[in-house]
């Protein structure tokens, strides 16, 4: 199972040739910086998506609500970018695929009927582009939605070991860059106890490093930047050191995350609990000491694809040559390929 994890953030063109404008500055063993974004391409347009976008358009696009989750040029390059990423170049044909989609957006019958008419009316097609100049022809043949968490439920019946794991109650906090999705699934029915989406997110940490930032430099940094900046522990920008305001919204952040947690699942009978996704990843150590009884998923960031591609895989289409799972994250498209 191959998987790509790409901050969901894109802009049109294409990363600047510098020329020789670094002439002088060029060092032996240099290699290029990690930031740098990746270059989409298909109907002859260019998008810069991922890492580093805002270093090279000041008026990136970012995904900010669930409007952007069906068709659209955002899920269109982010799609492309995260399965460019994970595959080989090449051709591939009749493929299917599992698409999860958030709590709220599932707690709506007639909003996730939309979304997935506008996703298999884009996505079930042939599809031809390039990531980082590497050719991909991808022929899509079925789409499915799912609840994200489910993901992560798979994920962990699948490594378990357990003969019994798909029959267990199994409780899901998955907390996100906008979302907080709770999950509880029990001998593979929906629990409506325990099951609810917050607006709780990564997003509430990254909007306080914005504030500080503006207040202590007077710069306005994007929320991506201040996501950067939360997942590295540390930034300094004009002299000002950030860790301590970085830190201090970490901590906030899951001390809301756990609060939620907690009142959601007071009652709740569950044989395990587990936390998977990108705010699991980030809060890791926050949620293994407020949340002990919790199981925080190895790779947590991708866990949620993962189970989506191996479910697709084990349970929906086993003959498929190949198949994927996507987890349009707004904090970050996860898939996984296999």
């Amino acid at each position: 199972m191959q998987t790509a994890i790409i901050p969901s953030i894109i802009a049109p063109g294409r990363v600047r040739d510098l020329g020789a404008l670094d002439m002088g500055l060029r060092r032996r063993g240099r290699h290029p910086q990690q930031d740098t974004p990746l270059t989409v391409e298909f109907g002859g347009q260019a998008f810069l998506a991922g890492d580093g976008v805002w270093r090279h358009n000041s008026r990136p696009i970012e995904r900010l609500n669930f409007a952007s989750l069906g068709n659209g040029v955002f899920g269109r390059v982010m799609t492309y970018a995260a399965l460019g990423t994970a595959l080989q170049p090449g051709m591939y044909r009749g493929v299917p695929g599992l698409y999860g989609l958030p709590v709220q957006v599932l707690e709506s019958t007639a909003e996730a009927k939309r979304i997935m008419a506008e996703l298999r009316r884009w996505m079930v097609a042939r599809h031809r582009f390039t990531v980082d100049g590497q050719s991909f022809d991808v022929e899509i043949a079925e789409v499915r939605g799912m609840a994200q968490p489910l993901g992560a439920f798979f994920t962990w019946a699948y490594q378990s070991g357990d003969r019994n794991a798909l029959r267990r109650t199994i409780a899901i906090v998955d907390p996100g860059f906008n979302t907080l999705d709770l999950f509880t699934v029990s001998n593979l029915t929906v629990s409506p106890l325990g099951t609810t989406g917050d607006t709780i997110g990564v997003h509430q940490a990254a909007k306080e490093i914005v504030r500080e930032v503006r207040r202590l430099t007077g710069v306005t940094i994007s929320l991506r930047q201040a996501d950067s900046f939360l997942r590295r522990g540390q930034a300094s920008i004009q002299g000002h050191d950030l860790t301590p305001v970085i830190q201090a919204a970490l901590q906030s952040n899951a001390t809301a995350i756990a609060q939620a947690v907690n009142m959601a699942w007071d009652n709740l009978l569950a044989d395990v609990r587990i936390a998977a996704g990108g705010g699991a990843a980030l809060y890791k150590d926050y949620l293994a000491r407020s949340l002990p009884h919790v199981q925080i998923l190895p790779e947590p960031a991708t866990a949620n694809a993962r189970g989506l591609a191996q479910y697709a895989r084990r349970q929906l289409w086993p003959d498929a040559e190949m198949v994927f799972g996507i987890d349009p994250g707004f904090g970050a498209y996860k898939a996984a390929v296999g």
